[in-house]
């Protein structure tokens, strides 16, 4: 036997200054509902009320259109919306959720709300060859391919690929790159220079100076430079 979903009503409002129109729909969910209002919109006026965004509102009865991390401004189920489910929304997205002013385009899917563009957060270098983000998280870069020179002419450009890590400590890193057997296997003396794990755990702090040899200050003395220099600035 069938299992036929019940069908629920909805309304369609064109507001085009003066011009007002209601007319009323039956689905199973607002998707198909906004699907059915379009259809009608553009079949009963051919374009003389200009785009259906302008001027076609489809009532959310049931909350259907509720915000959570996957909520996609452009889902038929999220558009042509009333202003209150708007305001609705822009408060439940905590900010993430503003009203979208662009103008309309016909054939062009613009939802009535869009998400803040945000600057990408490209994290910084806590460590050589650890990554850490504004949120914690931390990777660690190994290179993939070795850049190559010939006649002291760039040939082919370093490829790297940033590996995600558990760790949220340069020290939890450092035991999490050896236990998951992450480190370099480009052997390139830069590799050597500035990713060797017990010069990372000098930087972090964890090290002091006087736990390293001789040999291995002189081996990491153009880096240390740098990162004393990045110390400072921040």
């Amino acid at each position: 036997m069938m299992n036929i979903q019940p069908k629920r009503r909805y309304e369609a409002q064109v507001r085009d200054g003066e011009f007002t129109a209601t007319k009323e729909f039956f689905a199973s969910n607002r998707r198909k509902a906004v699907k059915l209002a379009v259809w009608w919109f553009w079949y009963e006026y051919k374009g003389t009320r200009g785009c259906a965004r302008d001027s076609l509102i489809v009532t959310d009865p049931y909350s259907e259109v509720r915000y959570d991390s996957r909520f996609s401004c452009a889902d038929r189920m999220n558009r042509f919306l009333p202003p209150d489910v708007i305001d609705r929304l822009i408060k439940e997205s905590n900010g993430e959720l503003i009203r979208n002013e662009r103008k309309s385009q016909r054939g062009v899917a613009i939802g009535e709300l869009r998400r803040v563009k945000r600057r990408r957060d490209f994290g910084r270098f806590v460590a050589p060859g650890i990554r850490q983000m504004r949120n914690g998280v931390m990777y660690y870069r190994i290179t993939t391919l070795p850049e190559k020179k010939e006649g002291g002419k760039l040939m082919r450009r370093r490829k790297y690929r940033d590996i995600r890590l558990r760790a949220r400590t340069i020290v939890a890193a450092v035991d999490e790159v050896k236990s998951r057997n992450l480190v370099d296997q480009n052997n390139s003396a830069r590799r050597m220079k500035v990713r060797d794990l017990f010069f990372v755990l000098h930087v972090s702090g964890a090290l002091v100076a006087s736990e390293l040899t001789d040999g291995q200050k002189r081996k990491y003395e153009h880096v240390l430079k740098k990162y004393r220099k990045e110390t400072v600035a921040h």
